[in-house]
């Protein structure tokens, strides 16, 4: 406000007022912490989408279909099957030796031919178990065959199988030591082959719900025969061998030879089946 004439008051021109505000002490000071909080977020949030990124990374490199905490939806732990494969046929290959290793010869001066004669069991029960550990590895190759990946479950399952795996020699050296007539060593040796059975069994069963590769002969529909087989048929079948050793223990034991023969001319049936023919017609080539 001014002073007119007469002293009265009069208003001032607002042209002619300054439009400069002081600014308060330590404002400077106020406006750079405030710009320093604000970088230090950005800092944090960006650390935080780098720190998310290379987990994700490295998580893709080295489990493909794991997911990371708190980014996907899924719980299960996906894994290659190379490693799960590689410790199997280790398993086998050792199993396969230790079978070897228990055919000695008594130290007694005899002919060769004379011993032989005399230990032919103990050489029967190596062939017997040789051909179930070949029988059982084939059908371990063509369940993992065609994975892709694997989870924790399918890995349980597959040591189960390893466990009753290395049981064999054990079952075989009591069949050949305390002889085919002695009915509860054919009931060991067929409790054996029951129990890997069910494991196979499961293993099959879990194997069908895993990813697959994209061929028709190893799609999640082709372990459904090993399935039934070894989860009913053959546990039938080794159950049986284990009653009828105590009526005729030899033909307990060739009724599972008998199995074993029956799966492996079934397995080539279905093979010899299978034609190129037939799967071009089932292929969208073939329809076109």
């Amino acid at each position: 406000m001014g002073r007119g004439p007469g002293g009265t008051s009069q208003p001032e021109d607002s042209s002619c007022t300054s439009s400069w505000v002081p600014r308060p002490a330590g404002g400077q000071t106020v406006d750079r912490d405030r710009g320093r909080d604000e970088k230090v977020k950005v800092g944090y949030a960006a650390t935080d989408k780098v720190r998310v990124d290379l987990r994700q990374h490295v998580t893709s490199r080295l489990r493909p279909d794991r997911t990371v905490p708190g980014v996907g939806t899924s719980t299960d732990v996906s894994f290659t099957p190379e490693r799960m494969n590689a410790v199997t046929d280790g398993v086998f290959a050792i199993v396969l030796t230790l079978l070897v290793l228990e055919l000695r010869l008594p130290e007694q001066d005899e002919s060769v031919l004379v011993l032989l004669r005399e230990d032919w069991r103990v050489f029967v029960a190596w062939l017997i178990s040789f051909v179930l550990l070949a029988r059982f590895w084939l059908v371990h190759h063509a369940l993992t065959a065609g994975l892709r990946t694997c989870g924790s479950v399918t890995l349980a399952l597959n040591f189960a199988v390893l466990g009753a795996v290395s049981l064999v020699p054990f079952s075989a050296d009591v069949l050949g030591t305390e002889r085919v007539a002695e009915p509860w060593s054919t009931v060991v040796f067929a409790s054996n082959v029951g129990l890997l059975s069910l494991a196979v069994g499961l293993l099959a069963r879990r194997v069908a719900l895993e990813p697959h590769d994209g061929d028709a002969e190893r799609s999640p529909a082709a372990p459904s025969h090993y399935q039934v087989h070894h989860l009913y048929v053959l546990p039938v079948v080794t159950l049986t061998a284990a009653l009828l050793a105590f009526v005729h223990p030899v033909l307990a034991v060739g009724l599972l030879v008998a199995e074993f023969a029956y799966f492996a001319g079934g397995r080539r049936a279905r093979r010899h089946h299978r034609s190129p023919g037939t799967l071009a017609t089932t292929s969208p080539r073939g329809t076109a």
